[in-house]
């Protein structure tokens, strides 16, 4: 099986460079190699591009730069030039088993699975990056889209949101799901080790994040959650308003009639969701 089997790794990168060699080291010690690795750079510099070209590895490395994009973009940019009907999905910062590939391709030979998903756990090392972890991902493994390995038939029907920063590999595996054989194994096959090691940025990018996940067509319930649980809270301060800033007569802050206006607003607000559920329903 290891002579025969032919798969390409899409890998998008942007300005990752010490990421990127950690993850073609781990590559080169795969027991079945990648037959190719598509790089996909939207770096600002030429590191990444001189690392490529200028070095050589036991499978073939196809560097392509694109205009600086998100990681859905720039994996249907990739998908362009595979060569094999076996691809594999990789983030610079996700790091593989030695044995990733071959027990893989081995799940998806021995069971006829469309594809296999990656399971990732996450590592943290400084007392920050922990107390991200205890927050976010927690000690378990997780399903991940970087680390799946699919046959081309699948990209070739369902490609990913290319506009949006963060929740189109989610929205990809729910799409797969519903036409696919899938499979994720129980134990993890790759690590995750680079959380943010600033407390600050990590809230940043969780916000900015959740800004473009919430135009993605997943996750309903938590969106419904924080939904309920804001209003539930405005319920209980928007009525009560008045009274919390006191001194009605003279305070500029007074409305009058307000929790009227505010059932008001909610009951407009339901009425306009619905009408626009209707109307992307229809289209």
């Amino acid at each position: 099986m290891k002579n025969n089997i032919k798969i390409s790794l899409i890998i998008p990168t942007y300005n990752c460079i010490n990421e990127l060699k950690k993850l073609i080291s781990a590559l080169c010690n795969q027991t079945i190699l990648p037959s190719e690795i598509i790089v996909v750079d939207c770096s600002t510099n030429l590191l990444i591009k001189d690392f490529c070209l200028n070095n050589k590895f036991n499978f073939k490395i196809i560097y392509k730069n694109l205009d600086k994009s998100y990681p859905g973009k720039s994996r249907n940019y990739g998908f362009k030039f595979v060569n094999y009907e076996i691809i594999g999905l990789l983030d610079v910062k996700t790091i593989p088993r030695n044995n990733w590939i071959e027990e893989y391709v081995k799940i998806i030979v021995e069971n006829d699975f469309d594809i296999v998903f990656g399971k990732t756990v996450y590592i943290a090392d400084t007392y920050k990056q922990k107390i991200i972890l205890s927050s976010t991902f927690g000690n378990i493994n997780h399903e991940t889209t970087p680390g799946s390995i699919f046959f081309k038939k699948i990209f070739e029907k369902i490609k990913f949101i290319d506009n949006v920063r963060s929740g189109d590999d989610l929205e990809w595996r729910v799409k797969i799901k519903k036409l696919f054989k899938t499979h994720t194994p129980k134990v993890n096959f790759l690590e995750y080790n680079e959380l943010p090691k600033s407390l600050l940025n990590f809230i940043y990018k969780y916000f900015i994040y959740s800004l473009y996940n919430s135009k993605v067509n997943v996750q309903h319930n938590i969106k419904d959650a924080y939904l309920g649980f804001f209003i539930i809270f405005m319920s209980l301060i928007i009525p009560r308003w008045n009274y919390l800033i006191g001194n009605w007569n003279n305070n500029p802050l007074y409305i009058p009639n307000i929790t009227k206006y505010y059932f008001l607003f909610l009951l407009i607000m339901f009425l306009f969701i619905y009408l626009i559920n209707i109307i992307v329903k229809k289209n």
